[in-house]
């Protein structure tokens, strides 16, 4: 049994060769590799498949189609280019010493999405077994074989036995750059060490430079400043993506931001620059149509920032559109400072030799992406070396452009005080003038203030008079006390005289109650409330109407008689709204009619709301005005009823200065109305002085309860 599977292992791998013709060249390890590190990529063989329908069993034991497929790698470090396929990397290693061998072995760029080692002992005791070591940014950091920023895996040659190792490699779009290294493993940790410090020294820079002009921008308030910090801080946040850091440090867990990272703060650093460079050079006061240029540029850099952060299609096409924008992004700007400089137009010379710097450096980073020049270690990092250059000449043109802005407003101050000196030279000689002005206007002003206290003294007393006139005008208490014992009115006029005003009369044995609120207030509500009075006392004691409703309605044609409002040309148009009751105290009847103000019943402890008619007293100009409608209750003992106009509702106050409302209105007057009526007025006055408080009274108050 055991020597048919000796055969069956011999067939597998010797009948590779018969088919193609040659396998790749074994690799034989020596007792040390030369300089610590072996390059293993020309060594190597390449199969490319687009549509991902190999697996390491199938590559392991290739059809005769498949190896023809194959090739050698011509160089140490091969670009795959913008591509989605899977590659398979096939290598043949022995260890010719007589122990075990541990080595770690480097491929691939840190932002492969899939890295796999997939490794077959050619010896019986495999039994046609292979072991596999997963990596790439679509696996968590922690489950990588080796915790590195680089793809890295751990491989052990037992002696004396050939290795057939397959690296399958497979990117969402992005370059595929191809190093295959055998590391001693204490070298490569050295060499890791080292690579750290350097990147240490470069990210330090941006950070420096970050803060710097951070304070900057918040010192000075200048845009241009937060949009260079910015730029930084995104050309930062590439590197360490490029750098397999961010992965490492950052986001270790989040997959698919690893994969998006790099295209997301590629597209944002490139359209920040293009911002940064319109603020800097002014374009849209200097060069308009240059400005318009950028503006579609950061057009297509928003566009391809929103695919960074897609799938499909359109993030795979983002990869060489986004470097295609990089590479257009430097030649543009290189073409707009030739322009400035032909026009004459001041640019810094730091701000210059920057974009220079990085456009040498980018276009040989990107043509190493696109595979046009030999993707070397130096290819690789020149973006690094280009942006860190950069940086520091634009943070020496910063510089610049901050001691500028200090000469620019040190000499503003000069002027500024220049021209107060004049400014204080004119005020003195104009300050003479004005005394001798001041002191003839002075004497004039005094002999008006002295006329208008007397017209104003005599205007307050006509109108104190007229306050006496209405008060004389209204119910007495007295009057009130007999007609109804069981009441209260809380009257509080806003000026001296009031809009509002309350009225009650008596009818064969009914009495009749209302409030009133008259159209305005002051003066002009005062007139407005000796036309109502009349009109209402006339209703009872000339036409002896008992109806709510028929009284409301004698009244509503008195207001427009005795205010013309019937003839078209009139422009008095006021009126006032009217709550009135009559209250029968033999039968207990109460009748109800109102325009546009309502009825408050509370009957054990629930309110029942009776609105009014939806029309106002007066101020129509139809020929025939609606009529109004009366409501009839039978009352019991113990309930109350209110009657009342706007102003209590409408009052603004309170912690946040709003309105009291009706709905609060309504909550108050039933939480007192079972105490006695003098004390609900007592609390009434209080909430409304304790709402109020510093804040004016905005209307007239009338509130009439009743209870039985």
């Amino acid at each position: 049994m055991q020597f048919r599977r000796y055969l069956s292992f011999l067939f597998i791998f010797c009948w590779i060769p018969f088919v193609h013709g040659q396998t790749p060249e074994i690799i034989l390890v020596g007792d040390s590799i030369s300089g610590n590190c072996m390059p293993l990529a020309t060594k190597a063989w390449l199969l490319e498949d687009a549509n991902h329908i190999f697996n390491p069993a199938q590559v392991f034991q290739p059809t005769e189609q498949m190896l023809e497929n194959m090739h050698p790698l011509e160089t140490e470090i091969s670009n795959l280019g913008f591509t989605t396929s899977t590659y398979w990397v096939w290598l043949r290693m022995r260890n010719e010493q007589p122990t075990a061998k541990s080595y770690y072995l480097e491929t691939g760029r840190p932002i492969t999405n899939v890295a796999n080692l997939h490794l077959w002992a050619n010896s019986p005791s495999s039994a046609g077994k292979f072991e596999s070591q997963f990596n790439g940014d679509e696996l968590p950091f922690d489950q990588r074989p080796v915790k590195n920023k680089h793809t890295v895996f751990d491989l052990t040659l037992q002696p004396g036995i050939t290795y057939d190792i397959l690296l399958e490699l497979r990117s969402d779009g992005e370059v595929i750059n191809l190093p295959v290294n055998l590391w001693e493993k204490e070298s490569f940790n050295t060499f890791s060490s080292k690579e750290n410090y350097y990147f240490g020294v470069y990210y330090g820079v941006l950070l420096f430079v970050i803060i710097i002009y951070f304070f900057f921008y918040i010192a000075l308030k200048e845009r241009v400043f937060l949009i260079y910090v910015v730029y930084v801080a995104t050309i930062g946040f590439l590197n360490l993506s490029l750098d397999g850091l961010s992965y490492q440090i950052l986001w270790p867990n989040s997959t698919w931001w690893a994969s998006h990272s790099v295209l997301f703060f590629a597209s944002t650093s490139i359209l920040f620059v293009t911002f940064y460079v319109k603020e800097f050079l002014y374009l849209k006061e200097r060069l308009p149509t240059f400005n318009k240029i950028f503006n579609g540029l950061i057009a297509l850099c928003v566009l391809c920032t929103g695919f960074s952060l897609t799938n499909g299609i359109t993030y795979e096409l983002a990869y060489p559109v986004v470097n295609a924008l990089g590479l257009a992004s430097i030649f543009l700007v290189l073409w707009t400072l030739w322009v400035a400089h032909r026009k004459k137009f001041q640019v810094s010379i730091f701000f210059t030799a920057a974009f220079v710097v990085l456009m040498l450096c980018a276009i040989v980073f990107l043509l190493g992406n696109f595979n046009i020049i030999y993707n070397s270690l130096l290819v690789q990092n020149a973006l690094k070396i280009g942006s860190k250059a950069e940086v520091i000449l634009l943070s020496l043109s910063m510089a610049a452009r901050y001691n500028e802005i200090q000469r620019e407003k040190e000499l503003a101050q000069s002027k500024t005080l220049e021209s107060l000196e004049e400014l204080n030279k004119l005020k003195d000689e104009q300050n003479v003038i004005l005394e001798q002005q001041v002191e003839t206007r002075t004497a004039e002003i005094e002999s008006q203030k002295v006329e208008l206290e007397h017209i104003n003294k005599d205007i307050t007393d006509s109108i104190r008079y007229a306050k006496r006139i209405q008060e004389a005008i209204l119910p007495s208490d007295a009057y009130l006390q007999d007609l109804l014992p069981q009441h209260f009115v809380l009257y509080l006029p806003k000026d001296i005289v009031s809009g509002d005003f309350y009225w009650a009369n008596e009818l064969n044995g009914t009495a009749y109650v209302a409030a009133v609120d008259c159209t305005g207030h002051g003066v002009p509500g005062a007139f407005m409330s000796i036309v109502g009075q009349e009109g209402l006392n006339q209703a009872i004691n000339e036409y002896k109407l008992s109806s709510p409703a028929s009284i409301l309605d004698h009244l509503n044609q008195a207001v427009s008689l005795t205010l013309r409002q019937n003839e078209k040309e009139t422009s008095v148009r006021d009126g006032m709204d009217i709550a009135l009751c009559s209250y029968n105290k033999e039968t207990h009847v109460l009748e109800f009619a109102g325009a546009n103000n309502p009825l408050y019943l509370i009957r054990n402890g629930e309110m029942q709301v009776t609105k009014g008619d939806k029309q106002p007293i007066g101020a129509y100009v139809d020929d025939v005005p609606n009529t109004f409608t009366s409501h009839r209750f039978e009352l019991q003992a113990g309930d109350t009823f209110y009657i009342f106009s706007d102003g209590f509702p409408d009052q603004f106050g309170g912690p946040k200065g709003k309105k009291y409302l009706y709905k609060r209105l309504r909550e108050t007057l039933v939480d007192i109305h079972q105490q006695p009526m003098a004390e609900q007025r007592d609390f009434l006055l209080k909430i409304f002085s304790d709402w109020k408080g510093d804040l004016e009274q905005v209307d007239d108050i009338c509130i009439i309860g009743l209870t039985v």
